[in-house]
């Protein structure tokens, strides 16, 4: 600090760089602001949401995903179902992922081989009327922005309560009205794909042939479907892929995949299609003073290119830990949206 500013008495220039309030795009009417918040990715709304209390408004509108919409700007969301020990209802989270800060792709890797952290979490996201733990074994499809489950156990399966749907955009669960519950068939080249949980835990892959009603079982393992091919995870530890035929003899080994942990056998393992590419959940359990209190939810997100006519090559983008929950806290659902 110089004695001229001293004797003055007034504040030495700091070297900070000046603060800009955030009320310039303020000044646009609501639809300019919507528009402009539309065309960047949901990424940063966490971030956005916390320069004011107006721009968390925006954020958290419905009328900004329907600008998004709109637009064409909609991006896929993840979210995954889990059941708490001792809980009524089924809880819901949401992969919030760290935006990509590289602007040089092309930068030298570090010496330091240990794995860092990706950033990205699983957060809980607040679900109104969420449907209860007895839903925990129904199918549930994505369509769009919104996620339809269906409870196989209901008695009446003509009831409003057979069906119901969350709205991604408003978080909110709710009966489909009855004049609404039509179903149709979405299949894969004639054949729909299902998981199935056996009695001893371990899961099937049912393969359902429209055309001649037939049925194959495909090992011990999850399925999805991405861009027109087959994709499963067997509990032998090997992802395999297949074009049109789904028999054991028609999959091939997933290529590459270099970096991805081994799993356990009795590992817990979901996949998801979002964005073309592979998303895999996984859990695994925490040792703490010799037993097992906690297991961490793990996730990593797969590009997938076919070099060839019978070759498929997994690159993994990223993987880490997402979350920590109770040990008795049952995987439910991995599910992907469009926001």
């Amino acid at each position: 600090m110089s004695s001229t500013s001293i004797a003055s008495g007034q504040e030495p220039p700091s070297n900070k760089p000046p603060v800009i309030e955030p009320t310039l795009i303020l000044q646009l009417p609501d639809d300019l602001v919507l528009s402009c918040l539309a065309h960047v990715s949901r990424l940063h709304y966490p971030i956005l949401s916390l320069v004011s209390k107006t721009f968390r408004s925006f954020t958290s509108s419905l009328e900004l995903y329907q600008t998004r919409y709109l637009l064409n700007r909609t991006e896929g969301c993840l979210y995954v179902c889990l059941q708490f020990p001792n809980e009524p209802n089924l809880r819901w989270f949401t992969l919030c992922r760290k935006p990509d800060k590289t602007l040089n792709k092309k930068k030298k890797k570090k010496k330091n081989t240990t794995q860092s952290s990706s950033g990205n979490i699983l957060a809980q996201v607040q679900i109104l009327n969420s449907p209860p733990v007895e839903w925990s074994d129904s199918d549930i499809v994505a369509v769009g922005h919104k996620l339809y489950a269906i409870n196989k156990e209901d008695d009446n399966p003509d009831s409003l309560n057979c069906v119901q749907v969350l709205d991604t955009k408003n978080q909110t669960w709710k009966a489909v009205p009855e004049d609404k519950r039509i179903f149709r068939d979405t299949d894969f080249e004639g054949k729909v794909y299902k998981n199935l949980d056996g009695a001893s835990g371990k899961r099937s892959s049912l393969v359902l042939k429209l055309k001649d009603s037939t049925i194959d079982l495909v090992g011990s393992g999850t399925v999805c479907v991405i861009e027109k091919r087959f994709y499963c995870y067997l509990s032998t530890g090997v992802f395999l892929w297949s074009n049109s035929e789904i028999k054991s003899f028609g999959l091939k080994k997933v290529q590459g995949l270099e970096g991805l942990p081994k799993f356990g056998l009795y590992t817990n393992v979901k996949l998801v299609e979002c964005g073309g590419k592979m998303v895999v959940f996984w859990d695994k359990y925490v040792p703490a003073r010799g037993r097992y209190k906690e297991k961490m939810i793990w996730c990593a997100e797969i590009s997938l290119e076919m070099r060839s006519s019978e070759e498929v090559w997994g690159k993994v983008e990223w993987f880490d830990a997402v979350l920590t929950v109770p040990k008795s806290c049952k995987f439910v659902y991995a599910i992907a949206a469009t926001v």
